[in-house]
C-alpha cells in the first residue's frame, strides 16, 4: 500500500485497518485455547466439538465487533453535520478539529467497515488451520501457499484503490476459509468418486 498510494492516503488507511488488526486480536485467542484441547483429543482417540465450539464462539465474537464497528462508522457522516451546525453546542475549538479533520474521519469512517467485514473470514480460518495443524493434516499447505502468491499478484495487478484493496484482502480471505473448510469436512467419498471417474479407461469412455 505504502509504494502504490500517497502518504496521506496510506496513513489513513493506517489508521482504518486498526479496526480490522483489532477484530483479529480479540479473536484469535480462541484458537490458541482450541489448538491444546484438539491435540490431547487426537492422541487420546477420543472425539471433541472444540473445533465448533472455537468457530461459533470466533463467528460470534468477530460478527458482533464487525456489526458494531459499522453501525459506529454509519454514525459520523450525522455526528460531523451535526457538530459542525452553527448552532451546534459543541465547542468551537472541538468544531475547529473536526473541521480541519474532516476529510480524513470520512475517508477512514469509509474504509472502517470494508477493513472490518473483509478481516472477518481470518480468524475463522486460523481456527481452522490451527485444528488440521493439531490433527497433523498438512494437505492444505500448499494451497495457502498458491493463494498467498495469488493474493500479492492481485494486488499488484488490480490494487488500485485503497477499496479495491480491501476488496481484494476480502476475497482471498474468503477463499482461504473455503479450502480450509474443504480440508476439515470429511471429503473421502468425493475423492473415491473423483480416483475412479480418472482411472476409468479410454475404452470404457468411448463405450459409455
Amino acid at each position: 500500500v505504502r509504494t502504490a498510494f500517497p502518504e496521506d492516503q496510506t496513513g489513513m488507511y493506517a489508521r482504518a485497518s486498526l479496526f480490522g488488526r483489532g477484530l483479529v486480536m480479540f479473536t484469535i485467542p480462541l484458537a490458541s485455547v482450541m489448538f491444546p484441547k484438539i491435540v490431547r483429543s487426537v492422541a487420546l482417540a477420543h472425539g471433541t466439538n472444540v473445533l465448533m465450539q472455537a468457530l461459533g464462539a470466533t463467528a460470534l465474537l468477530g460478527g458482533l465487533i464487525a456489526t458494531v464497528g459499522t453501525a459506529g462508522a454509519l454514525l459520523v457522516p450525522p455526528f460531523l453535520e451535526f457538530a459542525l451546525a452553527p448552532d451546534s453546542p459543541v465547542s468551537a475549538s472541538i468544531r475547529q478539529f473536526l473541521m480541519q479533520q474532516k476529510d480524513q474521519i470520512l475517508l477512514i469512517s469509509h474504509l472502517a467497515p470494508w477493513c472490518l467485514w473483509c478481516m472477518l473470514p481470518l480468524p475463522l480460518s486460523n481456527v481452522l488451520i490451527n485444528n488440521l495443524m493439531a490433527r497433523q493434516r498438512f494437505g492444505p499447505v500448499p494451497w495457502l501457499v498458491l493463494i498467498a502468491l495469488c493474493y500479492a499478484v492481485a494486488l499488484f495487478f488490480f490494487g488500485h484503490s485503497m477499496v479495491g484493496v480491501l476488496q481484494i484482502l476480502g476475497s482471498f480471505n474468503v477463499t482461504l476459509l473455503l479450502v480450509l473448510v474443504a480440508f476439515t469436512s470429511d471429503l473421502s467419498r468425493l475423492r473415491r468418486f473423483v480416483h475412479a471417474w480418472l482411472r476409468r479407461s479410454p475404452a470404457q469412455t468411448k463405450e459409455e
